[in-house]
């Protein structure tokens, strides 16, 4: 969807996006191809770098704007000092086997799932 594609810098964690993140991404591991040149027990990974944060928030700009539970603060980029930006990851792992095993049926999905390795981090900009 369009909106899932926008994201703007500094945007608040918003666990059902970052969940249908991951289930595109499921699926589009799922429907790969070209995957016989690896071997049964190498790892296949994806990783999404997201946009970069601030851990420090910023006035918008133009003055603080009103919402109904309060101020509303913005994330203003290049206002922010690069020792207080982080960037987002996301990352996907999944061994070859369980993937083709899952695929001829001879793995449950649950299993499978289960199998999947989810690692989220938020890392200091170098």
């Amino acid at each position: 969807r369009a909106e899932d594609r926008r994201m703007n810098a500094g945007e608040g964690f918003d666990k059902q996006r970052v969940d249908r993140l991951k289930m595109s991404l499921k699926e589009a591991v799922l429907h790969g191809t070209n995957l016989q040149q690896l071997a049964d027990d190498e790892l296949i990974t994806v990783l999404v770098l997201g946009s970069w944060t601030s851990a420090v928030p910023k006035q918008a700009q133009g003055g603080m704007r009103r919402g109904g539970a309060g101020t509303i603060h913005r994330w203003v980029p290049g206002s922010m000092p690069l020792e207080d930006r982080r960037q987002t990851s996301l990352q996907l792992q999944v061994a070859k086997k369980d993937l083709v095993a899952f695929k001829a049926g001879k793995l449950p999905a649950d299993k499978f799932d289960a199998r999947m390795s989810w690692q989220q981090r938020v890392d200091p900009v170098r």
